[in-house]
């Protein structure tokens, strides 16, 4: 059993690469989200401190330009042809990264 997971040390690394890359990314897109967020309530709070009447505060927030869509919001506002293919799509590269990736252990098991 050692032997075994010691030849296939590399491919553990790399699968643990790759999830830790994308954790990464999804928590920099989350971390991103909260800063914009944190900047907008401080803006508003610097308003209000400095003695702008809320008319004028809402006036200035209703100037700025609307925060971007999230994916879902994106995504929904997508026709149906253009989702099905999207998640047709995003299966089949699953599909053909699990099979390469599950080809190429074998492959490595039976050296």
């Amino acid at each position: 059993m050692t032997e075994e997971l010691t030849r296939l040390a590399p491919e553990i690394v790399i699968v643990g690469l790759a999830c830790v890359t994308l954790v990464a990314v999804v928590g920099l897109v989350q971390w991103g989200r909260v800063r914009r967020s944190e900047s907008e309530l401080e803006f508003t709070r610097q308003l209000i401190e400095s003695g702008v009447s809320v008319e004028e505060v809402e006036r200035l927030l209703a100037k700025r330009s609307p925060p971007d869509a999230g994916f879902l919001e994106r995504f929904n506002a997508l026709g149906k042809g253009t989702k099905f293919g999207i998640i047709f799509v995003a299966f089949m590269a699953v599909v053909m990264l699990g099979a390469t990736v599950q080809s190429y252990v074998f492959w490595v098991a039976r050296k």
